[in-house]
């Protein structure tokens, strides 16, 4: 859906917000739109991301320009905690709680206590418009939390989870890529070790899941060898998001 869009917008004028993150020194930034949705005004509202700002470090509005099929159109540029109305913000974090994630971490931890303070870290930071919900998948995937801005809600469920069974990886990405609503600015953040065993779903399937529904995908991964998972960056491409 967002790479059709690109393709085939009109030379129409665009307001834009910026969604300024930052993820601590970084070499080079990069950036990625998260949603362009027509306004009854006739404009197109995008909502961008920039990735791997130096810490501290914003984005300087005047620089932003916005060139559709290679024309300047005019813009608006506004950070997205000064916009008159935010857009719906939805995100599900989708955790492995398979019996892998027991498996030690160097620091004499757990991959699954690895995925929990990571995903805790992320429900500090995160903005407090943003609805977070939370699915967990071994042998089945399951909505554990709809997403919610109650972040004490989703933090117990976090620190109730367990590790057993096998990995539904693929059913819990499609699961959400359903779950999401379809509006907004929409993301899931898939935190798990390994390869997908006993999904129902297959990759192309979960793969075609994420690009149908429009959203994000980017994966936490777990474990040395979790970062180079061929499925994990699949499917990270497909939700034009990154493997970290």
């Amino acid at each position: 859906m967002r790479r059709s869009l690109r393709r085939s917008l009109a030379a129409v004028s665009a307001a834009g917000f910026l969604l300024l993150w930052s993820a601590g020194p970084a070499t080079a930034a990069t950036g990625r739109i998260d949603s362009a949705e027509g306004t009854a005004a006739g404009t197109l509202s995008i909502v961008f991301s920039a990735i791997d700002l130096p810490a501290g470090s914003s984005i300087d509005e005047e620089s932003v320009k916005v060139q559709i099929n290679g024309q300047v159109v005019p813009t608006a540029v506004t950070p997205i905690e000064d916009a008159e109305e935010l857009p719906l913000r939805t995100t599900f974090l989708v955790m492995d709680t398979s019996g892998s994630m027991n498996e030690p971490t160097p620091d004499g931890g757990s991959r699954l206590v690895a995925a929990k303070g990571a995903a805790s870290a992320y429900l500090r930071s995160v903005p407090s418009d943003v609805e977070v919900g939370l699915i967990t998948f071994a042998d089945d995937a399951t909505v554990r939390v709809e997403p919610t801005t109650d972040r004490g809600s989703v933090r117990r469920a976090i620190d109730a989870l367990e590790a057993a069974g096998s990995t539904a990886l693929y059913d819990a990405v499609v699961l959400a890529s359903k779950e999401l609503p379809t509006e907004g600015v929409r993301s899931q953040i898939v935190l798990s070790d390994g390869v997908d065993e006993g999904s129902s779903a297959t990759l192309p399937g979960a793969r075609a899941a994420v690009e149908a529904s429009g959203a994000t995908l980017d994966a936490i991964a777990l474990g040395a060898a979790a970062a180079t998972n061929p499925a994990l960056v699949q499917l990270a491409d497909s939700g034009n998001g990154t493997v970290t």
